[in-house]
């Protein structure tokens, strides 16, 4: 009995020996297999993993860059406005000192002042040498009344219409004004010039070598004008042209007025 015992014991150790010896083979041969397989994978999954990461990363480029992009878009659009306000801006202060200017003007009584006016249009004929003001017979205008802003002379009436009126400028080939030097006080005649040839330019006519006259000088409205008050600032004297086989000078005079930023003026009485 005792020996039937002992060997079902041994069988017992011998079989639980032989579990563990193929239980530990299987697991080798599982470890093996399982080296084989991420041997053979590892690689590809690398390739797929980089592919992804690739388009991955190449997505959020493309999307950083719309974003960008619109991000830009975005800071252009708000620096034009912020340029547009500031001009804006500048146009009211510019406005608002200039129709001040006017008003001290009316309210000083240095010239006798009808009305005030604001330039609404162009003739378009005449390449910014006549303008169109918003008053006419109804505030008691009429043809040849003077019109002068802050910086000096602009023109004259030439046409009146009940609620509008033309101002021909001094820059005009028409116009023709008695003027006077500042300094010897002598009698000069104030012409316009070709616009478009020569910018917002005047000429004297008939200015001798024996005219004592300089670069720089002022012009002024003289006494023997029979429709510019005198005194009132014309321009100012920039070239002197002479010609040695000549006695007669070409005088060019700049306006005091910038006609191309004209917008408030006064209309004076007749003389």
């Amino acid at each position: 009995m005792y020996n039937r015992n002992k060997k079902k014991g041994i069988y017992i150790i011998i079989i639980t020996i032989v579990l563990i010896i193929l239980i530990s083979i299987t697991a080798e041969k599982a470890n093996f297999a399982t080296n084989i397989v991420l041997y053979i994978t590892t690689p590809v999954y690398r390739l797929f993993n980089g592919i992804n990461n690739f388009i991955g990363g190449g997505f959020n480029y493309v999307v950083k860059i719309g974003t960008l992009q619109t991000d830009n878009s975005r800071l252009l659009k708000e620096n034009e406005k912020l340029k547009y306000d500031n001009f804006m801006l500048n146009e009211f202060k510019d406005e608002n000192e200039n129709l001040r200017k006017l008003l001290n003007m009316k309210e000083k009584k240095l010239y006798p002042v009808v009305t005030a006016a604001e330039v609404i249009g162009v003739d378009p004929s005449s390449y910014r040498k006549v303008f169109i003001i918003d008053k006419g017979k109804n505030n008691g205008l009429s043809l040849n009344m003077v019109v002068i802003n802050y910086n000096g002379l602009v023109g004259k009436l030439v046409e009146v219409n009940d609620v509008t009126s033309k101002v021909m400028t001094i820059a005009d080939e028409q116009s023709a004004v008695s003027c006077m030097l500042q300094r010897s006080k002598e009698e000069v005649m104030l012409k316009g010039a070709n616009l478009q040839e020569n910018g917002e330019i005047c000429k004297l006519d008939y200015i001798t070598t024996d005219t004592d006259i300089i670069e720089g000088e002022d012009i002024l409205t003289s006494n023997i004008s029979e429709i510019y008050p005198e005194g009132i600032p014309v321009g100012k004297v920039v070239k002197i042209e002479t010609d040695s086989s000549s006695l007669i000078r070409k005088v060019y005079v700049k306006p005091n007025v910038n006609f191309r930023r004209l917008n408030d003026v006064l209309v004076l009485k007749n003389k």
